[in-house]
């Protein structure tokens, strides 16, 4: 089969395109709804699943990492917060938030990032320590 310069420059370009964007995906909110836990931890330690609704079991463990998105709120054993912004980055997002615990409210901002085997990872802002998380899938 014989092709042409057209073709076969059209083949690259598509090629490139598809490689750059599979190199570059960007996370949205809704890929980021529902409910992730540390790695190594078993989702029915901290959450449960009720009317079709995920939500942190009582009474809360504040010493496993995890946290629910749902829609513009991100809570946690330890806060709730209000995601006032995403920022598209490089595999991921960062999250502008203003979080509430039982002492205060600040603003927050953590980057979210697709890690190996479907992990996120959690980059806290100023921070190079590196949290992973695996999506919880509770029935």
């Amino acid at each position: 089969m014989h092709l042409n310069r057209r073709t076969l420059a059209m083949a690259a370009a598509l090629s490139i395109l598809t490689l750059g964007s599979s190199l570059s995906a960007t996370l949205t909110l809704k890929d980021l709804e529902g409910a992730w836990l540390a790695d190594g931890t078993d989702c029915d330690v901290i959450f449960s699943r009720s009317s079709g609704k995920t939500t942190l079991r009582q009474p809360v463990n504040e010493f496993v990492a995890g946290f629910i998105i749902s829609r513009d709120s991100l809570r946690s054993p330890l806060a709730s917060c209000r995601i006032q912004k995403v920022i598209p980055i490089e595999n991921g997002a960062r999250l502008m938030m203003t979080c509430t615990n039982s002492m205060s409210t600040g603003q927050v901002v953590t980057t979210l990032r697709l890690g190996r085997a479907g992990m996120l990872e959690r980059i806290g802002d100023g921070d190079t320590a590196i949290a992973y998380y695996n999506r919880c899938r509770l029935k």
